[in-house]
């Protein structure tokens, strides 16, 4: 070849060799429909983390709730705007009036004390989904690359653990299935789960790195069927919402690889949402029962093959049992009340005329709480759902760790339907599978009644010597038609008695104080004393409102701002706050005077004050409202 013709056709190979450049993208090329179901997607997922957070508090869980169902919402409106979605619109429609038209009859049909059972079988139906969709998916792929082979297996084997151990979960909390630990070949059991869990990644393998090998999808399937329903049966019935917790951890996962096959960003964000949150509540669940994670999904330390509460009943000789008569005059005699409910409340369905027998008590002057342990009830929440369904005000509902220091100033506590998280062998013995689980310290209390339907042990299978104490005292029998018996007799105390005044308005202007009585007996002459408090505000006073400062050292938070102040004042109020009330909210005293009230000392807080408000009562600060007659 000549040299210029060597040369010309080298250049045309580097000119072919070039990438052609991209073609400016004009707004015609531009999707409107894809861009519209993008950003609804990307507001459900604001929408959902929203929800999430107001999930977190019971006052505001209603609204999460109400979020999370509008996240949802549009999360499927959104769908409808996709490019693969045309012409699928009658399906649609048919798949979502079946599925309405179901989880309505469930809603109306299924009571609030079955919510845990539905939650089981809801988190089963997502890991059926996961199933079915992963091998739809799958068999769309005439050539699959090993990526797509890996995302199919995984959401299939997470799918199928989810799925068959939501059913076992929900066989247990229904009564289905036996409470106790099923443990195929005793201390071996553990080798089962370690040959299942190889068997499904040598499966995996296999599967990806061969061609004609669908058939492993199936093997992968069963496996994971076998593990979860092994591990699960394994699992005492006092773990089972851990274990819910855990799968519905699986199920996200498998949303995820579902997401990634279908190449839907909602799925995947879903999937993160559910896999994140399951894992984080069963990390706090374990913490509260100082449990690990893996010690529970694993089943380790689970030695005995207990039969649960309906086989065995605890050891009599040496309890003292009590009538209604006996129990209302111990109620009547104390001041401070403590109410531990379990899962007892749940199976009388007595949540409601507990709300009430709490409200005659509160009408009386009682100082009545309840201590929620973490683990009362079948899942985390449980017992607060029960509670807010009967009323119950959420300011005298406490967490098992800010009131368990409190029995000790208790004059009577009432356990209606608990065993195992009342049982004292939790802290004191060492040999008791209950050892090192944190517990209501009930024992503490001046004296103790436990409502208990029956002589049966809890589900732990294991002795209360709680019933034993000297102090403690067990009323048989059914909670519910107990506590009408409670309740109709506190209606007739409240009527001899009247019902105690919030507070006395007190007149403005100078305070007189009576002086001691002289030698010959005869009061002396009122005296005017210099008032502390002055007049602060311009608008005529009619009552004082006293801040204090909060002594619960985890307590942030002071309970007026100083805003609203001045807008008390308008209404006739006169607003003192206690000097460093506001510190741990960061709010100088400086900002409470600027408003109108005025800085004051403790003492002139509780001597002066009409109305108390506090944001955490201790019951100090309840006996001195009690002996002053101030409404909190």
């Amino acid at each position: 070849l000549r040299p210029k013709e060597l040369k010309r056709r080298s250049s045309n190979k580097v000119r072919k060799g070039k990438p052609k450049p991209y073609k400016k993208m004009d707004e015609d090329t531009l999707d409107p429909q894809q861009s519209m179901a993008q950003c609804g997607y990307l507001f459900s997922a604001v929408l959902f983390i929203v929800s999430l957070n107001r999930l977190s508090k019971p006052e505001t869980a209603r609204k999460g709730n109400i979020y999370g169902m509008l996240g949802m919402a549009v999360a499927i409106t959104a769908t409808l705007f996709i490019e693969e979605f045309h012409g699928q619109y009658g399906k649609f429609l048919l798949m979502f009036v079946i599925g309405v038209v179901i989880s309505v009859w469930i809603a109306v049909n299924v009571d609030v004390m079955a919510m845990p059972q539905l939650i089981a079988g809801f988190h089963s139906l997502v890991g059926l989904a996961g199933i079915m969709i992963g091998y739809s998916t799958f068999s769309e792929f005439r050539y699959p690359k090993m990526l797509t082979k890996i995302e199919a297996c995984v959401t299939i084997w997470f799918g199928g653990a989810t799925f068959v151990g939501s059913l076992v979960c929900f066989g247990k909390l229904a009564g289905r299935l036996r409470s106790g630990p099923l443990l195929l070949c005793g201390r071996f059991r553990h080798i089962l789960n370690i040959c299942a869990v190889t068997s499904s990644l040598l499966s995996l393998y296999y599967f990806s790195v061969n061609e004609h090998s669908s058939y492993m999808l199936t093997v992968a399937m069963i496996l994971s069927f076998f593990f979860s329903w092994h591990t699960t049966m394994a699992t005492p019935s006092t773990d089972i919402p851990i274990i819910i917790s855990l799968l519905n951890s699986c199920s996200g996962i498998s949303l995820v690889t579902t997401g990634l096959m279908l190449k839907s960003i909602m799925l995947v964000m879903s999937g993160g949402f559910i896999g994140s949150s399951g894992v984080s509540l069963a990390h706090i669940m374990c913490k509260n029962i100082k449990k690990s994670v893996f010690g529970v999904a694993s089943t380790i330390g689970v030695k005995s093959d207990g039969t649960g509460k309906s086989e065995r009943d605890f050891e009599t000789g040496g309890e003292v049992e009590i009538d209604v008569a006996n129990s209302l005059k111990m109620i009547e005699e104390a001041e401070n009340i403590i109410l531990v409910p379990g899962y007892g409340v749940s199976v009388s369905g007595c949540q409601d005329i507990v709300g009430r027998v709490v409200k005659e008590l509160r009408k009386l002057g009682k100082n009545v709480r309840f201590c929620v342990h973490p683990r009362a009830g079948r899942i985390p929440g449980h017992m607060n759902i029960l509670l807010a369904e009967a009323n119950v005000p959420y300011e005298i509902i406490e967490e098992m760790e800010g009131i368990n220091e409190d029995f000790a100033k208790t004059d009577l506590t009432l356990v209606i339907g608990a065993n195992d998280i009342v049982n004292p062998a939790a802290e004191e013995e060492s040999v008791s599978s209950l050892f090192a689980m944190p517990v209501c310290q009930v024992w503490k209390s001046k004296h103790v009644i436990v409502l208990k339907r029956g002589r049966g042990l809890g589900y732990a299978g294991v002795q209360n010597s709680l019933f034993f104490r000297d102090d403690t005292y067990l009323l048989f029998g059914d909670a519910n038609q107990t506590m009408s018996m409670i309740y109709t007799e506190l209606i007739k105390i409240g009527q001899k008695y009247p019902e105690k005044k919030p507070f006395i308005f007190a007149t403005a202007g100078p305070r007189k104080e009576r002086l001691p009585r002289n030698d010959e007996g005869d009061d002396n002459e009122l005296e005017e004393l210099e008032d502390p408090i002055g007049d602060a505000s311009p608008y005529q006073t009619y009552a004082t409102i006293g801040i204090p400062k909060e002594k619960n050292a985890r307590e942030r938070r002071v309970a007026m701002i100083p805003s609203l102040i001045s807008k008390y004042a308008k209404l006739g109020f006169q607003v003192i706050v206690e000097a460093g009330a506001g510190e741990e909210a960061e709010i100088a005293d400086e900002e409470f005077r600027k408003y109108g009230a005025s800085v004051v000392d403790p003492f002139t807080i509780w001597s002066r004050s009409d109305v108390i408000m506090k944001v955490h009562v201790s019951l100090e600060e309840a006996g001195e409202l009690e002996n002053r007659t101030k409404c909190l």
